[in-house]
């Protein structure tokens, strides 16, 4: 049924689309005559397509690795992490808005060359990120099973669901300002270090992780490793977000500012954030 809808609605959606190109008043207009083959056209096509579809095959990969590693413990198991994914796309839906809400903003500061807008954007998102999650991981830690009986009536199903949801978000909250610093990344003509990025966590930690959890602790093995995914990407942010400014501002990337300044500045910005 699922499969059915999703088919569906996308075949209903392009009707629409067409609809809409189709009539009187569209700004657009298309024929097949005036398509025409432009091998750089193409090129730049992929080049800001493939940041983002390399991560999503990688992830449907990741999915297919991890639902064969569960049925090794049986169907419960498999449909607990179906609703650990539902619970945990619940939680993110808020910072994924965010995101979107942001991208206009960071483009526009981008493309006027306000970069202190723009990193005031990325730092505020990410703090709103971190705020939102706090409160989706304490209804996870503290009420799974109050959440989980919005899903289930399975007992069974149940009791294994609240140890995979509480395990799996530990480190929940620290995906938000990972998820903004991607989205702000590919508005911003970084691409290919977004998509570097993605496939760091997925490809580098995420499937290590899994591999070895349910090796060593069995199925609470691949709930941690879940949760220890987030954290070990967070620790990367630092770094990625150091290549985001030294991009945005080459010069003082040759430069060593003090440390006493940099604090100073830091303190300076944190006032007018917060007043504004």
């Amino acid at each position: 049924g699922a499969a059915a809808a999703t088919i569906l609605s996308q075949s209903v959606g392009t009707l629409l689309y067409i609809f809409v190109l189709r009539r009187k008043h569209s700004v657009l207009r298309w024929r097949l005559r005036d398509f025409s083959f432009k091998p750089s056209l193409l090129k730049e096509i992929f080049r800001v397509g493939l940041p983002g579809l390399l991560p999503e095959l990688l992830s449907a990969g990741i999915m297919l690795l991890l639902n064969r590693m569960l049925m090794g413990y049986g169907y419960v198991e498999v449909a607990a992490v179906g609703l650990f994914m539902h619970v945990r796309m619940f939680c993110l839906l808020p910072v994924m808005s965010l995101g979107r809400g942001s991208l206009p903003i960071a483009g526009f500061a981008y493309g006027a060359r306000h970069f202190d807008r723009l990193k005031e954007t990325v730092l505020k998102a990410m703090a709103l990120s971190l705020f939102l999650l706090c409160i989706g991981w304490y209804g996870t830690q503290f009420y799974p099973s109050f959440i989980l009986q919005w899903f289930t009536t399975d007992p069974v199903l149940a009791e294994q669901g609240v140890w995979c949801l509480k395990l799996g978000t530990l480190f929940l909250p620290l995906a938000g300002p990972f998820l903004i610093l991607l989205d702000i990344l590919q508005v911003t003509g970084m691409g290919v270090t977004a998509m570097g990025l993605s496939l760091l966590r997925l490809g580098c930690v995420q499937v290590p992780l899994l591999l070895l959890g349910s090796q060593f602790l069995g199925v609470n093995g691949v709930w941690l490793a879940l949760a220890m995914t987030d954290l070990i990407a967070a620790a990367f942010l630092p770094g990625f977000l150091r290549i985001f400014w030294n991009y945005l501002y080459p010069a003082y990337a040759k430069k060593r500012r003090s440390r006493l300044r940099g604090i100073f500045y830091t303190l300076h910005r944190l006032k007018f954030w917060l007043r504004y």
